[in-house]
């Protein structure tokens, strides 16, 4: 439900427009000239405020378009996020014209029917909710640059990246793990893009099932024949982002015929709506980002290979978390920072021995997972310091897990074996496995099972 103000010194006008969006779920205030809505604007905040031109600046007043203009300027100046349509006379869209120019989202000229008045205005408020969404993302984008700390080569290289393509409309495609901050990535480029006053839409493609997801994109044309669809017809998310960006995060689940239509907004940036006839234009820039290795996709006939090179104009690759660890004790300390204050506990910090658990961790969720791990880390937390006692136990017992990650204890040696044979380094290596696995696991029985060696092979091992 939104909340509406409708300004017209003719009480029938007024009327007939409040029952309408009344009967739409929305909640009406109204006003007859600009000294009263001025003051309704700033008792309280409206998403959307519809005002005719011509109306007197105050009770008995001569009728003047210059009132209407008024109430445009005061709104926008109060809150600048509220929409406002503007009510005109034919003969006088330019007066309806330098509305626009004051900060009207739109017009209406006289005379006009109900369903012009619904179609405004669900457009206005679609618009409305759309900038609120990105005034928040705005917001927690401006410390997403917080969580990409560290200072590895792997994420300077990204922060590299983000500078060099931002400003320009590039199609950006961003590769990289679960979990490792591929969507901050696609909202930095945004934020520091020209298009960031418009949208920034979030489409994530393995989440909508398939047969939503066209509609999703694409939208629908009036009596679509959809079961359960608007009969008005719906907009998709490319229609909204027209002037902003669409961010399409893992692209390569979209099924084949859905990659063809956005071919189609690729090359000429237009498309269909479902059931459309009519080809909508768009001007959109495309961020998509995948887990999967869309070659070999590719190579399976499973993604067009004319998508890929369209998408990939700019490829950047976000490092996982196992490859930037000199980031983590930066990172630990971002999220005991951002932590303790929702929870709210107080810490100084985080042990070294603590740390160094951390880093012994492979980290399979990456940036996500380690955020995680803090936030309960920072709940389970008692002392100045969070400690040993506070890491999770999956992750103390990283080296008990190690041995399911590989075939044999004899492909880890032969891997070994390649690097060091014939290299005085080898007897120091042995040495350096064995005595650190004991250490980690507390025995040396366990230490057995976990590198799959005999007794007297662990004990030659220790001694050399």
């Amino acid at each position: 439900m939104s909340k509406i103000l409708v300004v017209d010194d003719e009480s029938s006008a007024r009327e007939s427009i409040c029952i309408t969006l009344q009967k739409m779920g929305h909640q009406l205030k109204e006003a007859a000239t600009e000294t009263e809505a001025v003051t309704k604007i700033k008792e309280e905040i409206f998403d959307l405020i519809i005002t005719d031109m011509k109306m007197p600046c105050e009770e008995d007043g001569p009728l003047d378009e210059e009132c209407g203009l008024q109430v445009v300027k005061r709104a926008k100046e109060i809150n600048p996020s509220t929409m406002v349509i503007v009510i005109t006379g034919y003969g006088t869209i330019e007066n309806a014209v330098n509305a626009m120019k004051e900060g009207a989202f739109d017009y209406i000229t006289k005379p006009f029917s109900i369903d012009e008045i619904r179609i405004r205005v669900q457009k206005a408020l679609d618009q409305y909710q759309i900038a609120n969404e990105n005034k928040y993302l705005r917001e927690k984008i401006k410390s997403s640059f917080d969580e990409m700390v560290g200072n590895s080569e792997g994420i300077k290289k990204v922060r590299d990246n983000i500078n060099e393509v931002a400003a320009t409309d590039a199609s950006v495609l961003i590769r990289g793990e679960n979990g490792v901050g591929k969507e901050i990535v696609a909202k930095l480029i945004y934020e520091n893009s020209r298009r960031k006053d418009n949208s920034f839409i979030v489409v994530n493609c393995a989440a909508i099932p398939e047969t939503l997801l066209e509609s999703e994109l694409f939208g629908y044309a009036p009596r679509s024949g959809i079961a359960g669809a608007d009969p008005k017809g719906k907009p998709g998310k490319f229609e909204l982002a027209d002037r902003g960006t669409i961010f399409l995060d893992e692209v390569g689940d979209m099924s084949l015929p859905l990659q063809a239509k956005l071919l189609r907004v690729l090359e000429n940036k237009e498309f269909e709506r479902i059931s459309g006839t009519k080809p909508i234009k768009v001007d959109v820039r495309i961020i998509a980002a995948s887990n999967k290795k869309l070659e070999e996709a590719i190579s399976k006939g499973e993604f067009r290979v004319d998508i890929f090179y369209r998408l990939n104009v700019y490829p950047i690759y976000v490092p996982p978390l196992r490859e930037r660890k000199d980031d983590i004790p930066s990172l630990a300390d971002y999220f005991i920072k951002r932590y303790e204050r929702e929870i709210p506990k107080k810490f100084k910090g985080i042990s070294q021995k603590a740390i160094d658990l951390l880093i012994e961790y492979d980290w399979p969720g990456n940036i996500r997972e380690l955020k995680n791990i803090i936030q309960r880390m920072i709940i389970r937390g008692k002392g100045e310091y969070l400690d040993v006692e506070d890491v999770p136990a999956e992750i103390c017992s990283f080296p008990a897990s190690l041995s399911s990650r590989v075939n044999t204890f004899d492909e880890v040696i032969d891997n070994l074996i390649k690097v060091y044979k014939g290299n005085s380094l080898w007897n120091e290596t042995l040495r350096s496995l064995a005595k650190r696995t004991v250490e980690k696991v507390g025995s040396k029985n366990k230490a057995l099972e976990v590198l799959g060696i005999s007794k007297p092979t662990l004990l030659r091992w220790v001694r050399k």
